[in-house]
């Protein structure tokens, strides 16, 4: 289960660095409930995930972060298809040198072989301190 769902976050932050956010949502259960800095997000649909994706990437990008690798630290065990993923996601500059580490806690079903995302808590996200733009912290603010 470790290397399916590494490589399914790989393939996930790969699409988010190259802005292809459709790749990225088509992965995601809506509605979405993302529990970021003490507060609840909640995208109804795809195209409100997407518009969120692009303005991230875009302060990612401006803090030098150029791609994004996760590791699987822990996995719950399926109960009824659904588990929880504790994951780190590291962000490495153009250097590959660590720029931030975001840690978050992914819920997800397992439906037909297939993983979705059905709820994210960020646990730790010091990169968005930096991505004050970000639709993100403009909702919870």
């Amino acid at each position: 289960m470790f290397s399916r769902l590494t490589q399914f976050f790989d393939t996930q932050f790969a699409a988010l660095m190259r802005g292809d956010f459709q790749t990225c949502v088509s992965d995601y259960d809506f509605p979405l409930a993302l529990h970021i800095k003490g507060d609840w997000v909640v995208y109804n649909s795809p195209t409100a995930m997407m518009e969120a994706m692009a303005s991230y990437r875009d302060g990612l990008l401006k803090t030098g972060t150029t791609a994004l690798q996760c590791r699987v630290n822990a996995v719950d065990t399926p109960r009824k298809g659904r588990f929880r993923a504790w994951t780190t996601i590291t962000h490495l500059d153009a250097d590959q040198i660590q720029a931030a580490q975001t840690e978050s806690l992914y819920f997800i079903r397992e439906k037909r072989g297939r993983f979705l995302i059905e709820m994210v808590q960020c646990t730790r996200m010091p990169e968005l301190e930096l991505v004050s733009e970000s639709p993100l912290m403009r909702e919870i603010a």
